[in-house]
């Protein structure tokens, strides 16, 4: 960790003063205003090693082969389709023709191919001493499980790569559904009574803030956690809401059974497939009830 520059400071001057012990310490004397300058110069350096530190620590957890960070970076260069071929080899050619040399040999593509690397979102984490590995496709607005052929050839990239003796689960489903029933006061001078905006009434905010905090679940947020409590934190950050109550959130796997998420001690719910969306069946303009403040 750097020091501070008071640090520093006393530092030089002891070894300074080590060597000539007639030297005043004095804040103008000129040995005194050296010790400073190169003080500065010494804690800027220092400083920009921590950060140099950081991002090596960092990096190495993610290319480390082995760890979960890599099971998830790895699942990103998958490529489906294209010239590439995976091989045992210590380099590669990268999308501009280059040669990548590598600190030793891997499972690698021969060609990186951006355009053929279909997976965009991915988990690992452990599970019984396993790996789960949960990954999508598509991009914002747009994400979905990966196709059953794709999802075969992803199962047959993992088999060639993994560590051996690793035990593997791959998924790539639809999202999770969640039947939401909430009783949301409104402020009448921003709001209409079926929640749409008084000056836009095809507009409504509360759908909408739902729909944002369950869409991270597919991005930033994917195979996270989902709490009741910033849910409902996200209804209630929008302009408009003096108060929302969560009355019914039931969660269930696509094609499984529902579960009483309230019911549950932390009232948190983690998602099979790694994301989550709104049951159509139970959309949220008839789960809303819209109360004038």
């Amino acid at each position: 960790m750097a020091r501070t520059k008071a640090e520093i400071v006393a530092a030089l001057k002891a070894g300074v003063q080590a060597e000539v012990a007639t030297l005043v310490d004095s804040a103008t004397a000129k040995w005194v205003l050296l010790v400073n300058a190169f003080a500065t110069a010494l804690k800027v350096v220092e400083d920009l090693f921590d950060v140099h530190v950081e991002e090596v620590d960092e990096r190495a957890t993610e290319i480390l082969p082995g760890t979960l960070k890599w099971y998830a970076n790895e699942s990103l260069k998958f490529q489906y389709g294209g010239l590439s071929t995976l091989v045992f080899d210590d380099s590669y050619t990268d999308e501009d023709g280059e040669t990548v040399e590598l600190f030793g040999k891997a499972i690698i593509y021969d060609i990186e191919e951006p355009d053929y690397q279909i997976v965009t979102v991915a988990s690992a984490s452990e599970l019984n001493g396993s790996v789960l590995l949960k990954v999508l496709k598509g991009s914002a607005g747009s994400y979905s499980k990966l196709a059953t052929a794709e999802k075969s050839s992803f199962d047959s990239y993992w088999e060639q790569k993994r560590f051996a003796g690793t035990d593997m689960t791959i998924i790539s489903n639809d999202p999770d559904l969640i039947q939401l029933e909430m009783d949301v006061t409104y402020d009448g001078t921003i709001l209409a009574s079926d929640g749409s905006l008084l000056t836009d009434g095809t507009t409504f905010p509360v759908h909408d803030a739902i729909d944002e905090f369950l869409g991270e679940f597919a991005n930033a947020r994917f195979d996270d956690y989902m709490y009741v409590s910033k849910l409902v934190d996200a209804v209630q950050a929008v302009s408009g809401v003096i108060n929302a109550v969560a009355t019914t959130v039931e969660c269930k796997p696509n094609g499984g059974t529902y579960s009483d998420i309230l019911a549950e001690t932390e009232q948190k719910y983690r998602a099979e497939a790694g994301w989550i969306e709104v049951d159509p069946t139970y959309p949220l303009s008839s789960g809303i009830t819209y109360i004038l403040g």
